[in-house]
């Protein structure tokens, strides 16, 4: 992911790229069918503000995304490619952010989207939809306390079947102003997603199943709560912060994610490192707990 602002931040271009590859097996009547499966995914966007006078800011924003997904054919199984995306066009509205101390921001987004390729049946039609996003933010930098609520919802799209929204809230404590002392973060997330992503695992599996397995992870399940808690110390002889932190996220469905992890940070640079293991347990019985180990690295020019 990168991102790059220029003329005094009125204008913002960002792009996103990823890939991953691993196995799908298919098991059927006693048989176990295997095949290689990889993915790529391409996104980019800009945002530019058309208005900025005292509080009151109107920008408009536009993005492009892009996947490519497919399994290689073997014997008794066919290839499986699929190609889904989405174009949006936005406007978007806030009022505030002037304090010093004290930030309260009110929003309003309003965009069409262009869905094309189906992720599930792997279609190349084109469907149009309308979403209108809120949000309301709060903070308090003398206390480092953030509030932030957020809504998106999907309110006419050409595919009846859609019915995508979401919700959450974020209570956030930062350190103090040297980037010391506890932190802590609080967001419950609402909604019902059915983006391209989700209904690829989602909806046809449990069609070929004679009974319905929620998804396994903790990520696309639409009901859960974050939690993070952690505390930040410099250390003496490097101009350098060490944050170790726990994370815990709990789903309705029954899915959970418990996390240990550190970030290693060098405000002069700046440049952030961050390390973190995570067991997650699935909402299913039957299926197998992971574990996981990841690395972020983040530098800001």
């Amino acid at each position: 992911y990168a991102r790059y602002a220029m003329q005094n931040r009125r204008v913002q271009l960002w792009a996103l790229s990823g890939f991953g590859g691993g196995t799908l097996t298919l098991e059927e009547s006693g048989r176990s069918l295997q095949t290689d499966v990889d993915m790529q995914s391409l996104a980019f966007g800009v945002k530019a503000d058309l208005v900025r006078a005292g509080g009151f800011r109107l920008a408009a924003k536009s993005d492009v995304s892009y996947a490519n997904f497919r399994t290689q054919k073997q014997a008794a199984l066919p290839a499986v490619r699929a190609e889904p995306g989405r174009m949006r066009l936005a406007m978007e509205t806030a009022f505030g952010g002037n304090g010093r101390v004290v930030r309260f921001v009110p929003s309003l987004e309003t965009a069409m989207r262009l869905d094309y390729g189906d992720a599930a049946s792997g279609g190349r039609s084109a469907d149009v939809g309308m979403e209108i996003g809120v949000g309301l933010l709060y903070e308090h930098l003398g206390i480092g306390l953030t509030l932030d609520t957020r809504g998106r919802f999907l309110v006419v799209h050409q595919d009846s079947s859609r019915q995508e929204w979401g919700a959450s809230f974020l209570l956030r404590i930062a350190p103090d102003h040297f980037g010391q002392g506890p932190f802590a973060s609080f967001t419950p997330h609402w909604g019902a997603n059915q983006s391209q992503t989700s209904r690829l695992w989602d909806d046809p599996i449990q069609a070929w199943q004679t009974t319905t397995t929620p998804v396994q992870d903790i990520g696309w399940q639409p009901d859960r709560i974050s939690s993070e808690l952690g505390y930040a110390f410099g250390l003496r002889r490097a101009p350098a912060i060490v944050s170790p932190f726990v994370k815990l996220d709990v789903a309705r469905r029954g899915a959970q994610s418990l996390g240990l992890g550190a970030r290693f940070e060098l405000p002069a640079k700046p440049l952030r490192l961050e390390l973190l293991g995570e067991r997650v347990s699935p909402p299913a019985a039957t299926a197998p707990t992971e574990h996981r180990l990841g690395i972020q690295l983040r530098m800001n020019f």
